[in-house]
């Protein structure tokens, strides 16, 4: 249970512009009040699971009633630390909640959501969806077949840098895009023991992910170069801008950056710090936009209490996260045929791609 000396966050209903709209709310259980928190179990609690644990505790609108982990060390530590309870296994977690979070490493997602789907129960499984496209396409399927709503935690959209820019900047005045995601390798992704999926699905579906969501809808992959460290990704996004996506993971200083153009201004954010300024193209000043200091987390987990209760949210779906996946694999398939071939870089033909024909 949520221990109630723990300082709760409230859950207002925003009425901020969203591009997703879920489903009507069912409970798979079926013993819950209409009004009542959402039970809500955590598969992985390292160290995304722990964080999703601990912003999930501290709103009023989820009760976590359990976590599970491979390591029981590590599952006792998260449950003992927020009060909640450490269950046995995957199936005994599932069957007490309403939603799931995967936040297992990548390899172990598609197990994890297909048992929580193939129970009915909805899903937040952490980005990417799982470590392929055809994984990926099976879950969509099986979440439109089993009734259950399925989301992605891209909650790099939930950057208070990228809702401002959501709310001030529609698709169709959006020109160009640029994103930058470099910095040095990280050592404890390793020790978690989470396998090397390369550079764009570790961090390149982040941004290729911002590009549908700023561009108004899925992007397409027109060029990919680079390696398994680093790589320059041009995609065309559905308003019809054109976007630059880089990442380096062996870059020396950390860098989370974009920059958004239209006909009259270019606004630059600052991910990291937060920070988005905004100046006119015609040569006026360069001015500060204010920024919320809601965390990313926190304010998806918002918007997931929101699309849970058919309310209007930004999150990711499981279409937006296999379309994300798809062109982080086909770029990763490109870049790697181009060193093979020992070309510097590999044009990409037009086209959305088999996924986005299909969804």
């Amino acid at each position: 249970m949520i221990n109630p000396s723990r300082k709760i966050a409230r859950l207002p209903n925003s009425g901020r512009p969203s591009r997703i709209e879920g489903p009507a709310r069912r409970s798979p259980v079926g013993t819950r009040q209409a009004d009542g928190p959402v039970r809500v179990a955590v598969l992985g609690v390292g160290e995304m699971g722990r964080r999703h644990v601990r912003v999930l505790c501290a709103l009023e609108g989820f009760e976590v009633v359990g976590v599970v982990d491979a390591s029981a060390a590590v599952a006792d530590a998260v449950a003992g630390a927020f009060g909640v309870p450490r269950l046995r296994d995957e199936a005994e977690a599932i069957a007490r909640a309403e939603l799931v979070v995967v936040a297992t490493p990548i390899a172990a997602h598609r197990a994890g959501v297909e048992a929580a789907l193939g129970a009915a129960r909805d899903v937040l499984v952490e980005k990417p969806i799982c470590a392929s496209l055809a994984d990926a396409e099976r879950l969509v399927l099986l979440a439109d077949a089993r009734g259950g709503q399925l989301f992605v935690g891209h909650s790099e959209r939930f950057n208070p840098v990228v809702r401002a820019l959501v709310a001030r900047v529609p698709p169709a005045r959006v020109l160009a895009l640029d994103f930058w995601r470099e910095g040095p390798p990280r050592g404890a992704r390793r020790s978690e023991g989470h396998r090397d999926d390369g550079v764009l699905l570790n961090l390149g579906v982040h941004d290729i992910d911002l590009v549908a969501l700023l561009g108004g809808g899925p992007a397409t992959l027109r060029r990919a170069e680079g390696n398994d460290a680093r790589a320059l990704l041009t995609l065309q996004a559905k308003s019809g801008a054109l976007a630059r996506v880089r990442v380096d993971r062996n870059a020396h200083v950390r860098k989370r950056a974009l920059t958004l153009t239209t006909a009259e201004h270019v606004y630059e954010g600052d991910l990291l710090a937060p920070r988005l300024t905004v100046t006119r193209r015609d040569g006026g000043k360069c001015e500060e936009i204010a920024l919320d200091s809601c965390e990313p987390l926190l304010a998806q987990a918002r918007a997931l209490h929101d699309a849970l209760h058919a309310r209007p949210a930004t999150l990711a779906t499981g279409r937006d996260g296999a379309r994300a996946l798809e062109i982080a694999e086909r770029a990763a398939h490109l870049t790697l045929q181009a060193l093979s071939l020992e070309a510097p870089s590999l044009g990409v033909a037009a086209g959305k791609g088999a996924l986005a024909e299909k969804l």
